[in-house]
């Protein structure tokens, strides 16, 4: 191996490199630790054995440097002091091992022979994949924070417009525009904040949407009692957008419009969603209200929601939408699985009323 010495004392240096060089390695020495570092960095080092107190650098900036220069290289630290404190921030800062001075030879020998086994090729190559996947994930979490936060303060801001307009046209807009902002801050928290499983979860973030939706559209207050029996189903994260808003218009449609003010009698609405025996995804909106008038079909709508379900249905997911009337409206789109992965431990139907749709 080619082995980098760093140690302020060159006859220290010199007595490792004597006894390190007839077992085959190659020993390059360096009594200045800052230009060490900068030959680590355009050269080829197996691996670096470096003195701890030095003047000018001391070994732990040594380790530091080599960790981010070339992660994975292993770094064995010396020092001539019996110094707790200095083995324990070694050891914290992922040395591979320490020594005191003097130093026992055989001992050092026998680490080093270690560097060489394929075992020790395999652990570090894992061991830097893990730590670039770990800080890749911590990237991708940060990036979607932070543009969930720009999420929720243009939610807030659309808010307080919403609370000074009295236009109820105005109110309307804002209201659904809103609402769609919040369809897709959820789908980034459900995305993003789960890293270890694979795929969105299409059935958590349905029920998290849920009580997003009732709280914002008021439903108790209107008298409207939701239904749902989700079972577990994950999606690609690169269709999760386009499945959010195709159910946030499902079933937004449903709250604003299936009962309106002359509606008498019981409101109800049953979301549902699992996976059918020919290998397909099916969602379904189903309310008892007033259903669609005469023979409105969804391409000549002119509700721009029930418009955009169509275009992200059929264009996006490569789906198809079913739609049944009377009594009330049955809203449903079928989407082949494709690429998805599989879903975990599935949630529990539940319901706002005892009494089905």
């Amino acid at each position: 191996m080619k082995i980098l010495l760093i140690d302020d004392q060159p006859d220290v240096m010199q007595s490792l490199k004597d006894a390190i060089e007839p077992a085959g390695h190659e020993c390059v020495l360096y009594q200045n630790p800052a230009e060490a570092v900068g030959r680590f960095q355009a050269d080829h080092f197996d691996a670096v054995i470096t003195d701890y107190k030095m003047p000018q650098m001391d070994g732990i900036r040594v380790l530091k440097a080599v960790q981010q220069s070339k992660p994975g290289i292993p770094v064995i630290i010396l020092t001539g002091y019996a110094d707790t404190e200095g083995a324990i921030e070694a050891v914290n800062n992922g040395a591979y091992a320490y020594f005191q001075k003097p130093v026992d030879i055989k001992r050092l020998f026998k680490t080093i022979a270690g560097l060489e086994t394929p075992a020790f090729h395999v652990r570090a190559g894992g061991s830097r994949a893990h730590r670039l996947v770990r800080e890749n994930q911590d990237l991708i979490r940060e990036v979607n924070g932070r543009l969930n936060e720009n999420l929720q303060m243009l939610y807030s801001l659309l808010r307080l417009e919403y609370d000074q307009i009295s236009d109820p046209a105005v109110r309307a807009f804002l209201a659904k525009t809103f609402a769609r902002i919040r369809v897709f801050s959820l789908v980034y928290q459900e995305s993003y904040d789960h890293p270890e499983n694979p795929g969105f979860r299409l059935d958590q973030f349905i029920q998290n949407y849920l009580g997003s939706l009732r709280a914002h559209y008021r439903t108790e207050e209107r008298g409207i009692a939701f239904s749902w029996d989700l079972k577990p189903v994950s999606v690609d994260t690169e269709t999760a957008t386009a499945w959010g808003l195709g159910i946030h218009e499902t079933v937004s449609n449903a709250v604003l419009h299936a009962f309106p003010e002359v509606f008498t009698g019981e409101k109800r609405i049953k979301v549902s969603l699992h996976r059918t025996s020919d290998h397909r995804i099916l969602f379904t909106v189903h309310d008892n209200g007033i259903g669609l008038p005469g023979e409105r079909i969804l391409d000549r709508s002119t509700s721009i929601g029930l418009a955009l379900v169509s275009g992200l249905v059929r264009d996006q997911l490569g789906g198809k939408i079913m739609i049944r009337r009377g009594p009330g409206t049955t809203l449903s789109f079928s989407v082949p699985e494709g690429s998805e992965t599989p879903a975990g431990p599935p949630i529990e139907t539940h319901s706002t009323q005892q009494k089905g749709v």
